[in-house]
């Protein structure tokens, strides 16, 4: 008996010594309150994209920087892609690919953590072998009846501006092309256009007796930003030709005047 007893008591003693120190650290596995103190979180994701448009049935890719509460880029982040429409673009993986004309949010996020969203345009491009511009293919279109002039008009504005909601069909070679015209008919023709007309086409052709000079800045086409830019720099060559040209008697007799 009593070496039987000794033996239990010695099995008891081996089973405190294997069983006691696992109880003690049994919480070990389980998640903690906050991250580990190697865990780095990620605080801010940036987005970046190769283009601001793209076209039906073409991709582009948006590019996603992760960053710590610190500031320090975190490498090999996977974040989740998301689309607000996926009837005008998809995205998966960063990469974006058009499906119809319009704007589009592109998004990322990881976990909790979204980033500001980016907004891309579908635009329609002038089909290979197109050598007509857009305002012919629209002119083409008001003569055959298929569009009214109210239409024509806006669809010229559309084009002049990039403006994503102009039909494929009317997308044309509009490289060098500059369609003045159809912003001084706007201009002209504003008091008889439609009310809807004139809300669509507002916020992109601001009345000169309404407009800021700055905001008309602002409004203003790329190629309207050029030209004036261009007229600037004319202006001020021939003023400073004139001046070098002017003879140095005549400068004198002026200012004794």
């Amino acid at each position: 008996m009593n070496i039987a007893s000794a033996r239990r008591r010695l099995a008891a003693g081996l089973f405190s010594m294997l069983v006691l120190p696992l109880v003690g650290c049994g919480g070990s596995d389980a998640p903690s309150d906050g991250a580990d103190a190697g865990t780095v979180v990620p605080a801010s994701i940036s987005l970046t994209a190769s283009a601001a448009s793209v076209a039906p049935g073409q991709t582009l890719t948006v590019s996603a920087t992760v960053k710590d509460s610190q500031g320090n880029v975190l490498a090999g982040q996977s974040p989740a892609w998301q689309s607000s429409n996926t009837a005008v673009a998809t995205v998966a993986g960063g990469v974006v690919t058009g499906v119809t004309q319009g704007s589009v949010s592109i998004s990322a996020s990881i976990g909790a953590l979204t980033s500001n969203p980016i907004v891309l345009s579908v635009v329609a491009v002038a089909p290979p072998g197109t050598t007509s511009s857009s305002s012919e293919l629209i002119d083409a279109a008001l003569a055959a009846g298929e569009i009214d002039a109210e239409t024509a008009l806006t669809y010229k504005v559309f084009a002049v501006y990039q403006d994503p909601r102009l039909p494929a069909k009317y997308a044309g070679d509009d490289s060098g092309s500059f369609e003045t015209q159809a912003v001084e008919d706007f201009r002209i023709a504003y008091d008889t256009l439609s009310q809807t007309t004139q809300a669509l086409l507002a916020p992109y052709l601001l009345r000169p007796r309404t407009s800021a000079a700055g905001a008309t800045r602002r409004c203003a086409p790329p190629w309207a930003r050029r030209a004036s830019a261009r007229s600037r720099c004319a202006r001020s060559r021939c003023a400073r030709s004139r001046s070098r040209a002017r003879p140095a008697g005549a400068r004198s007799t002026a200012g004794s005047r």
